[in-house]
């Protein structure tokens, strides 16, 4: 399984806000932002007989896992770990995009806030 987590930051989403400290962001927490992606999933069907459409009940049972990865996603994204290292890449573009700015000489401090 592979997840993508991240924040949402359409122009809604988000909001920003300054004083003699610095920068502070308040948003919503991280998030899955796609569908959890699923590797490579083989099965064998051993025999027949017992099954009555192979088939559907291996579309069955790949449905039940894609529920079940994006559960496990949401509770991965919920991790303080998480969390942490979606700050810092956030943190890292902001930081770089306001150092480009026309007459921006120090990038202040930035923080994040949750809503």
């Amino acid at each position: 399984m592979e997840y993508s987590v991240g924040y949402d930051l359409s122009p809604e989403s988000f909001s920003v806000s300054g004083d003699a400290t610095g920068i502070t962001v308040t948003l919503k927490k991280p998030e899955l932002v796609a569908s959890p992606a699923i590797g490579a999933i083989s099965h064998e069907i051993p025999g027949k007989g017992l099954l009555i459409d192979e088939k559907e009940q291996v579309i069955a049972l790949q449905q039940r896992l894609i529920t079940a990865a994006e559960k496990q996603g949401n509770a991965i994204s919920m991790e303080e770990a998480v969390i942490a290292l979606c700050e810092r890449k956030l943190g890292e573009f902001l930081r770089d995009f306001l150092a480009k700015q026309p007459n921006v000489r120090a990038v202040p401090m930035i923080t994040f806030a949750y809503r």
